[in-house]
């Protein structure tokens, strides 16, 4: 009698070692399903977020400390204008930074802002189309960018964009700065300065298209 109530006890014992077995295996199982819907695609109220901290952290670079919250540990960045890809939020803080410093040092008048921000569903990302306005040490002295207003207006200006890739966490784990462009009045500025030195050796006068209508219109 004892020895059938014993083996009935270790039936017992086998059945609920099998049983928290497969319920231990069942619950590891559905751990890489939940991460890998956090690595997904984010949702747009992800999008909207990392949104509202661009607007909020973009003119504060060359001014303060830029907020970080909304970024994953392991980001990537890869600067297209500079030719560099960092991997680490360290190493991402620490090159936004040393720009920020070099660009105090350079020049006394710089600001950043953000000319639009939209996200987008589809790739789950948000583009950023940023703006840098500067002066150089020898335009600051000029009486007239004592004033603000005229400051603003007149300060040469590199724009850009940036691509920020969102997982499904709703952290950005990739960055991207595409693009630069100079200032297209600068630019023109130039090339009128260069053509004044080259119309004169070629003995070529420009003439407007209107005048050369009526002198057509004259002899016709």
């Amino acid at each position: 009698m004892l020895r059938t109530r014993s083996l009935l006890g270790l039936q017992r014992f086998k059945c609920d070692a099998k049983c928290q077995t497969f319920r231990c295996f069942s619950f590891e199982s559905s751990n890489p399903g939940s991460s890998e819907d956090k690595l997904g695609k984010p949702q747009m109220y992800h999008l909207q977020h990392i949104q509202k901290r661009l607007e909020y952290t973009v003119p504060l670079m060359f001014r303060r400390h830029m907020d970080y919250t909304f970024y994953r540990p392991d980001v990537v960045y890869e600067d297209r204008i500079f030719q560099l890809s960092k991997q680490g939020l360290h190493k991402f803080m620490y090159h936004l930074g040393t720009l920020s410093v070099f660009g105090q040092l350079f020049f006394p008048y710089i600001r950043m802002s953000a000319i639009a921000i939209s996200p987008f569903i589809e790739d789950g990302s948000v583009r950023l189309r940023w703006r840098v306005s500067y002066l150089s040490w020898l335009s600051i002295f000029n009486y007239k960018n004592f004033n603000a207003e005229y400051r603003e207006k007149h300060a040469k200006w590199l724009d850009g964009t940036a691509i920020f890739y969102a997982d499904g966490e709703g952290l950005v784990y990739k960055v991207i700065i595409d693009r630069m462009q100079i200032d297209d009045g600068f630019a023109e500025q130039r090339t009128k300065k260069l053509a004044e030195k080259i119309l004169p050796q070629t003995n070529f006068v420009p003439v407007e298209r209107r005048d050369l209508e009526q002198k057509q219109q004259k002899q016709n």
